[in-house]
């Protein structure tokens, strides 16, 4: 599985650009801003993007699904609970983080805990890990697991947006932590590591 990491945004939100490299077929995760850089490593690497995946719908991991929508023909998937977000400038935090409305086109498929997404000989598998927002995921392919703002190296994602539940997020890493330790975690933020790595420098899990 071919994966490569971006910085992207004015927030500094890691996009994931994951891919077969034998039939060629790409996912796009979380991008939140920098759409040039992205399309650029996409035609690097001679990839074709069939899905841009959110893994919340928070302005700094979608802003950049518009753009890339109209320069690929890429499908936008989110889990079902997170779908308003992409159209309400309030629930995203556009509204408050860079003064304006920015919205996403809506999602054409809706992901549920389980769902498996599909691209050449891989596949990601949907864990629905609420806390962050109330449909906020990660999504495990191979060893590699994308954590999005749920868990990060050292920290965990905020609470106190809307949908935010610390309750809700103390079980999602309840549910992370009990995953083979040797598999990688690529966060929405800061540096990857192993998850006992992370387990040994995080203190929320």
């Amino acid at each position: 599985m071919f994966i490569e990491k971006l910085t992207v945004g004015d927030m500094g939100s890691n996009c994931y650009i994951t891919a077969d490299k034998e039939t060629k077929d790409a996912v796009i995760i979380d991008p939140g801003g920098s759409v040039d850089d992205i399309l650029d490593c996409i035609h690097k690497n001679d990839l074709e993007v069939k899905y841009i995946v959110n893994t919340h719908g928070h302005i700094d991991h979608i802003k950049g699904n518009e753009e890339i929508i109209d320069r690929t023909c890429a499908e936008l998937l989110i889990h079902q609970k997170d779908a308003r977000f992409l159209e309400d400038g309030k629930l995203n935090l556009s509204e408050s983080l860079v003064r304006r409305s920015i919205v996403s086109p809506t999602a054409d498929k809706l992901l549920k805990d389980d769902s498996k997404i599909k691209f050449g000989n891989f596949s990601l598998k949907v864990i629905h890990t609420p806390g962050h927002t109330e449909g906020s995921i990660s999504l495990l392919g191979e060893n590699n697991l994308f954590s999005g703002d749920t868990l990060f190296f050292r920290g965990v994602g905020r609470t106190d947006f809307p949908t935010g539940s610390r309750g809700e997020l103390d079980k999602s890493l309840a549910k992370l932590s009990k995953l083979d330790s040797k598999i990688k975690v690529y966060p929405g933020h800061g540096p990857s590591g192993n998850l006992e790595d992370v387990k040994e420098n995080n203190p929320y899990i």
